[in-house]
């Protein structure tokens, strides 16, 4: 009998040590900025009260953690008022030797003033856990909405208001919306220490642009434009799930603007209209986005398209292209600026922007403007010339189709008679120097007369051969002039251009208004004002003779002179 007792003792004792001991809850104190150092046995808590005093962003780190045999795991739980609101559990990485990789965890969450729960359970299986744990709070007084993982809880981004806010792990992402209170382009701007991934929606939750745009640790910062119409539209932000390092911030920006691309405009059943001579603003994003805009024509008519980077880059990085709907009219890849005249029947035409798809970019802005205008300058054929049809003149980018000299300016060019500086533009309200002038009538005078002239370079300055020219054929005197390299004077461009006419009345001139006898060079005005070369700069007639000459007069003059012959 005594030898049962002592047996049945031994069997309580074993039952005792392999029963776990009950789950107890710890309390300690906590501050929003603090470090704890615990022990926790199996299935232990750990409970602190925590008081916000201003609104802001707390912040979580587990800097160490230990287990006696099992991978050791984690969590941590921040509730208010009995209702929990969030939850993170650790998730340890293993090495190929069996090791623990990385116990370094973190996660951030906005919480406005109040009182807080914080709870850290072991959730290590029949171990103790050991961990040592970093709280900081920062006060910021635009922070994300505790629960804002969902469309219907988006925390609202007031504009040019940068907010802070945090993610942890794959499983979480914050949403956050803004109202675009007119048409335009939205900038969201977006900083972050490690990988994050952000994503625009539309009103009706659909993401604009298909595509996510990934922040890496060599970008931190990156600035998303998009071209919107007014509404209300989504951000998301979601971890890599390999990484544990949440904070980040994000602002949105906007500009009211009339002429950009709408997204969605990915397809050709979403594509932009544009209008012609307005110029658009797009942007690419990412290396699978594309861009379609649309136009049509009335009648058949040319067009100019214009196309330019807005980035400074030597290397190309998109492609274009121009169809009908179906068979593509134009293409250019590698394109990083581009200039394009074609004549088109009437119809409707699609321009498509896309991206190379290696492009070392995320986010690529450029402008677009399509220009169309059945009145647009056509080059005769030149002779001998295997051309099906003639090809359009390109208009000088500095010319708007409203300026008074545009169409002169077309022709001449179309003629030959002018040419463009670098970067295919004119600055036709620059001045014009007697050297340039003369040199002008010398090379007009050479042509009309079929000479063969060899206007190459001397060893004196490059207009040298242009006034020896203009000299010996008596279209001037040298001396008359003090500084060929000064701008000239409209009287002095008439009495240059005048010697290349005799003096016949094709119009009836009485008097102009602002030119008398005590005009220099008079005579010459009158002369050119009779052939009808010049018609002066009001209905009255008024021709300016002190006037500095722009390169818009001196040309639209030469190609008068060109049609008088």
């Amino acid at each position: 009998m005594k030898r049962f007792s002592y047996f049945s003792a031994f069997l309580a004792l074993l039952t005792l040590m392999c029963t776990p001991a009950f789950a107890k809850t710890h309390i300690t104190d906590i501050v929003h900025t603090d470090t704890i150092e615990y022990t926790l046995e199996q299935e232990d808590k750990l409970s602190a009260e925590l008081y916000i005093d201003e609104d802001g962003l707390y912040n979580v780190k587990i800097v160490d953690m230990a287990s006696e045999q099992f991978v050791p795991k984690l969590a941590i739980t921040v509730s208010s008022k009995g209702k929990e609101l969030y939850r993170f559990e650790t998730k340890s990485r293993l090495l190929d030797d069996g090791s623990i990789s990385n116990k370094e965890f973190e996660f951030a969450l906005g919480l406005t003033e109040g009182e807080y729960k914080v709870e850290f359970e072991n959730l290590t299986k029949f171990s103790s856990l050991s961990f040592r744990v970093e709280t900081n709070f920062t006060a910021e007084e635009n922070i994300e909405t505790t629960n804002n993982n969902s469309f219907e809880n988006a925390t609202h981004a007031e504009r040019n208001t940068k907010y802070f806010g945090g993610v942890t792990m794959a499983n979480e992402v914050d949403y956050y919306y803004f109202e675009m209170p007119y048409d335009g382009y939205a900038f969201v701007r977006m900083y972050s220490p490690h990988l994050k991934f952000f994503t625009l929606y539309d009103e009706n939750k659909n993401e604009i642009g298909n595509i996510g745009i990934e922040i890496d640790e060599a970008d931190k910062v990156y600035e998303l434009r998009n071209g919107l119409a007014k509404g209300k539209y989504y951000i998301s932000v979601q971890p890599d799930e390999d990484y544990t390092l949440p904070l980040y911030t994000v602002e949105v920006n906007t500009v009211e603007n009339q002429y950009f691309e709408k997204e969605y405009n990915n397809r050709k059943e979403f594509a932009t209209i544009v209008l012609s001579g307005k110029e658009y603003q797009g942007n690419l994003f990412g290396t699978s986005d594309e861009d379609v805009y649309k136009f049509t024509l009335a009648e058949d008519s040319g067009i100019v398209i214009d196309f330019t980077d807005t980035y400074v880059s030597k290397e190309g990085h998109y492609s274009i292209y121009l169809s009908n709907g179906e068979d593509v009219l134009f293409s250019s890849d590698e394109c990083g600026r581009e200039t394009v005249a074609l004549n088109l029947d009437k119809g409707t035409y699609y321009f498509t922007v896309t991206s190379l798809g290696h492009s070392r970019f995320t986010s690529m802005a450029y402008k677009l403007k399509v220009t169309a205008d059945k009145a647009l300058a056509i080059c005769p054929p030149e002779e001998d010339s295997d051309k099906e049809e003639n090809e359009p003149v390109i208009q000088f980018s500095d010319v708007n189709s409203s300026d008074w000299y545009a169409q002169d300016l077309l022709k001449a060019r179309c003629l030959g008679l002018i040419e463009g500086l670098d970067g295919n533009v004119y600055n036709p309200k620059g001045n014009v120097t007697l050297a340039e002038v003369i040199t002008m009538v010398a090379r007009f005078h050479s042509l009309k007369n079929a000479a063969q002239v060899d206007f190459s370079l001397s060893d004196g300055t490059w207009y040298e051969p242009y006034i020896n020219y203009a000299a010996d054929q008596e279209l001037i005197e040298p001396d008359n002039f003090d500084n060929f390299e000064r701008p000239a004077t409209r009287a002095e461009m008439a009495h240059i251009f005048s010697s290349l006419f005799e003096d016949k009345q094709t119009k009836e001139i009485i008097r102009i208004p602002d030119v008398n006898e005590s005009t220099k060079y008079h005579k010459d005005i009158y002369k050119l004002y009779r052939i009808g070369i010049l018609q002066g700069n009001d209905k009255d007639g008024t021709f300016n003779p002190d006037s500095k000459l722009t390169r818009a007069e001196a040309a639209v003059t030469l190609l008068r002179a060109h049609n008088m012959i």
